[in-house]
This record gives C-alpha cells, structure tokens and sequence, in this order.
C-alpha cells in the first residue's frame, strides 16, 4: 500500500493484536530453533521499514510500554526511576548495542560494562524458550495492568497451554547446539528491534546521546556531572564518548561531506549545563571562547572565579582534539569531522548561540570579568549586593 494507506492509519487496538501475534510466532520460532522463519520475519519487517515507515512507527507506539513481550520472551525491564512504571521500550538497548559500542570505544573493563547496563537499561532474553516469563504476572501486580494486559494475560495462558502441548510432542527431538541457539537469538533482537523500537546497532553519532542523555539521566544536577571519570577506570570510556560526541558527522554518510557536528550536540551541552573536554565535565559558566584582550585575559587566569579556574575553551577542545589516541584508525573509517570542522561549529555556537539554545554566559574574557568575576570578588570582600551592582554598572 502507498504511505498513509489503511496499513498506516490501523486503530490501536488492531495494531496491539498484530504486534502479538508476531511476537507469538517470535516465541514459536525461537522455541524450535527455526532461524530461517525469524530471519524471513526480520527481513520482512525491513521491507516494511522502508516502504511502510509509518506503520512500523505506529506498531511501535502501540507495543511502547506494553508489557506482553516479558509474558515469554523478555525478562523484566527496569523501572522508570520516577517511579511510573517500567521505562519504555524506545529508552532500552540491546546487548548488542552494548557490545558495539564498548568495541567502538575500545573498552573491556567490568566497570565500563557495569555501568552502561544499568543507564541504558540493557533488555535480556528470558533463558528458558517457550516459557512465560515470571516477570509478567508480578509486573501486573505491582503496576497496575489495563484492560489490555488483562487480555495479554489470558491470551498468554491460552498460547502456554498449546506451547507445552508442542514441547511434549517435540521434547524428545535433539536440542539446538550453543552457536544454534546464539544466532537464533541474535535474529529474535533483530525482529523485536523492528517490533518495539529499542536500539539495536550503535553509531558514533549515539555518542552524544549516551554521554548527554543516558549517562546525564534527568534530575541529576546541572552543576556537577552525573559521573566521575578523571583518574577512574570509566576514564577511556568517558573519552572516547567525549571526542566521538564532538566528532561525529550529523548524517551516517559521512563520505557525502553533508552535515556538520550533530545538531543535537549544542542543546545537549546547554541542558546538562556543561561539556566534556576528554574525561574532564567542565561548567559553562566558567568557560570563555574570546579571549583577544590578553590583559583581560590574563587577569582572569590569575584570579579564577567562584567555580575555580576559568577555561579557555577554545584551547582546551583544540588539545583535546588534535591527541593521539587509540581509535584513530576506527576513526577515519567512520569518517569523523577533522578538529577545524568542530571548532568552527563550537565557535559560533558559543559566541551566539544555535538551534533555540543560548550562547556561553560569559563568550568574551571582558563578559567573564564584568558579570561574573567582578561581583564575586566584590561580594567575597564583604561589599553588600546593592554596592557590587553599582561598581559593576560603573565599569560596564
């Protein structure tokens, strides 16, 4: 059917019934080991992809935060950390996205791994195949279910019994091997990454997202970093994010020269409060990019201010930029932006601004000195605020 056909503009109800029947032939398929039926669905489902955009997203929306893919399929996601429930699924990740992006950062260590699990919400398969999972009842319980899980529910019960029927006629037939089994579950993510929308394969352009999104969760606050990676073992972790955050092009051809650094990577900044320079969170407000009056300039650097030493943030992304380091062969093969690219975009984006977000507080070493270094030293020295603001107007 042609984009916004009747496959696109199906009632919710209709789409939750056909997003579980497809996740019932999953369990099916991957019960008896049948990857060549699940590798047909996958590709099917990217058909659809291309063809159907609208539908996919619409079956996605549906399955969203529903809970029928845990009845046999999926353990138990995390919960929402403010409490409303388990996160949906388009805030989750697979373990493959995991395995590619630690490959990606060249990084091996248990802290590294620890800790993505936990801030992207890592899904797992359930281990036994077939089975419902026990996670699905007691979610039921301890959530609240609608009329739609109620329905999954009983659904789940029917499709149990003919399951076990169909294990005991098969049960004495011989068990797929290991690697068997890992390709076939490698083709269930493929199809769910199609059904429920989380993320499946990583791309370095994910780096802002990760370090600015999912590492920075929201709540935490924006005066100090959600993490601490300087003299730790996340440090390699933590830096390769950082300069892939800064580096990656905005379009996954990179060889077409379009694009720049992502959009996304300035208003991810200014929400968070502060970037990251390598494996150092440095504070907006205690940043400058202009530093031409160098007598201004060097003032600054002699007196700091009330968040300690002032960054030259030009200087400090240019050094950070142009190190050697690991991944720079991986680098070239992903088409990264060379340093003057993102200089130059960072540039404008801190002296006006850029996609709705404002500039740095303090652009210019003499704004740094008028608005914030000024007042502190005059207020640390015990000169009332009403005094402070009228020096300050005085020198401006």
């Amino acid at each position: 059917p042609p984009r916004g056909g009747p496959a696109e503009r199906m009632p919710l109800e209709s789409l939750s019934s056909l997003a579980h029947e497809l996740i019932d032939a999953v369990v099916d398929a991957r019960c008896q080991g049948d990857l060549a039926a699940l590798s047909a669905l996958s590709r099917l489902l990217e058909v659809y992809e291309e063809r159907l955009g609208g539908f996919l997203a619409n079956l996605k929306r549906a399955m969203c935060t529903s809970y029928y893919p845990e009845r046999s399929l999926l353990e138990p996601r995390a919960a929402d950390w403010r409490g409303r429930g388990r996160l949906p699924f388009d805030a989750t990740c697979s373990p493959r996205y995991i395995e590619e992006l630690m490959a990606f950062a060249m990084v091996a260590d248990d802290a590294s791994s620890d800790l993505l699990e936990t801030r992207l919400t890592l899904l797992r398969l359930q281990e036994e195949r077939g089975e419902p999972g026990e996670g699905y009842e007691s979610a039921a319980e301890e959530l609240g279910s609608d009329e739609e899980e109620g329905q999954a529910t009983k659904a789940g019960d029917a499709a149990s019994s003919a399951e076990g029927a169909e294990t005991t006629e098969v049960e004495d037939e011989a068990a797929p091997t290991t690697a068997d089994e890992g390709a076939v579950d490698e083709a269930v993510w493929s199809v769910l990454h199609h059904l429920l929308g989380f993320r499946h394969v990583f791309a370095p352009r994910d780096s802002t997202w990760v370090l600015y999104g999912a590492l920075q969760l929201e709540g935490d606050s924006r005066s100090h970093p959600a993490i601490h990676a300087s003299g730790t073992p996340l440090e390699p972790l933590v830096t390769s994010l950082a300069r892939a955050a800064l580096t990656a092009p905005s379009t996954s051809d990179a060889s077409s020269g379009a694009g720049g650094c992502a959009p996304t990577l300035w208003p991810c900044i200014c929400c968070a409060g502060g970037m990251w320079v390598g494996s150092e969170f440095v504070l907006l407000r205690q940043c400058v990019w202009d530093v031409s009056d160098l007598v201004v300039w060097g003032a600054l650097q002699r007196v700091g201010c009330r968040d300690g030493r002032i960054v030259e943030l030009r200087r400090a992304l240019s050094s950070f930029l142009h190190e050697a380091h690991p991944q720079q062969e991986l680098w070239e093969e992903h088409g990264m932006l060379a340093p003057r690219d993102v200089l130059a975009h960072l540039g404008e984006c801190c002296m006006h601004g850029r996609s709705s977000q404002p500039p740095l507080p303090y652009p210019a070493a003499i704004d740094m000195m008028l608005g914030e270094v000024l007042p502190w030293l005059l207020a640390r020295d015990g000169t009332s605020d009403d005094d402070s603001g009228s020096v300050t107007t005085q020198l401006e």
